[in-house]
């Protein structure tokens, strides 16, 4: 898979998508409300109830929901100061 971030974030999380040899799930559209992190594994609770649960997760949220103090997701556990600080 080629490295470069040609058309848009979307157009990479596609590239991974369609990438063989990793079990995965591609949610577009998804409004997430929770992240839970557990011993081994991720749990993400999105608008609606639904739930997604794997070893790892990978998300593109955009800074400014990263940045709100409310209605934003939920980090169980909380993000750590210094992530936070990275937020600006």
């Amino acid at each position: 898979m080629d490295t470069d971030v040609k058309n848009g974030y979307g157009n990479l999380i596609k590239r991974i998508a369609e990438d063989d040899g990793v079990t995965k799930v591609v949610k577009f559209n998804s409004v997430i409300e929770k992240v839970k992190r557990e011993k081994d594994k991720v749990v993400i609770t999105v608008r609606g109830g639904a739930t997604y649960s794997a070893k790892v997760a990978v998300s593109c949220l955009p800074l400014g929901v990263l940045k709100q103090k409310t209605k934003g997701i939920e980090f169980d556990p909380p993000l750590s100061k210094q992530i936070k600080k990275r937020f600006g």
